[in-house]
């Protein structure tokens, strides 16, 4: 409602997504390809660290965030033509923990304990997106939606609630166009 107040200068088109750290104020996450070219490989930056978080290692770059302790940098990215897979990783860089394979898009609760997605099953008819959750350090994911896989009715774009209570998702359960639940 308010005129908007600039946070970063992006120098030219090779960024793919970004996200403020909660934490830190002023401090924002971004995807970076530094060579840019007809083929970028990104890597995961933060706007007050001289160092890269995560090395330029992917084609592809989506849904940063950042806990809101401001410790870890959630994000789904794939390496050439792969699959898009969620990782971990802290906000001082390091190990990458990869949290599930073939993932669309994520959403981690405020509390930072949970992460929500989107993703296809390998027994998912009709190749249907289903919402599952997972530990935000890791673990095993539980299937949420149609979780014995039986409808090839899809499920996406989960987010948590403010609260942290709720999943607020986009379906096409009641007719082929997609409705929000």
């Amino acid at each position: 409602g308010s005129s908007p107040t600039q946070v970063a200068t992006l120098k030219n088109a090779n960024y793919q997504g970004f996200t403020m750290n909660p934490a830190v104020k002023g401090q924002t996450i971004y995807g970076y390809a530094p060579a840019g070219g007809s083929s970028p490989i990104y890597g995961i930056y933060s706007s007050t660290a001289i160092a890269p978080i995560v090395k330029p290692t992917y084609s592809f770059i989506s849904s940063i965030q950042v806990s809101s302790d401001g410790k870890f940098v959630y994000y789904i990215a794939a390496s050439g033509l792969g699959d898009t897979n969620l990782y971990r990783v802290a906000i001082t860089g390091g190990t990458i923990t990869s949290l599930d394979t073939s993932v669309f898009t994520a959403h981690v609760r405020i509390a930072g304990d949970m992460v929500v997605y989107d993703k296809i099953p390998a027994a998912a008819p009709g190749s249907s997106s289903k919402i599952f959750v997972l530990p935000s350090g890791g673990g095993t994911a539980t299937q949420l939606t149609d979780p014995n896989n039986t409808t090839s009715i899809n499920y996406e774009y989960p987010q948590w609630s403010k609260d942290g209570t709720q999943i607020v998702l986009a379906s096409d359960r009641d007719d082929s166009a997609f409705e929000i639940y």
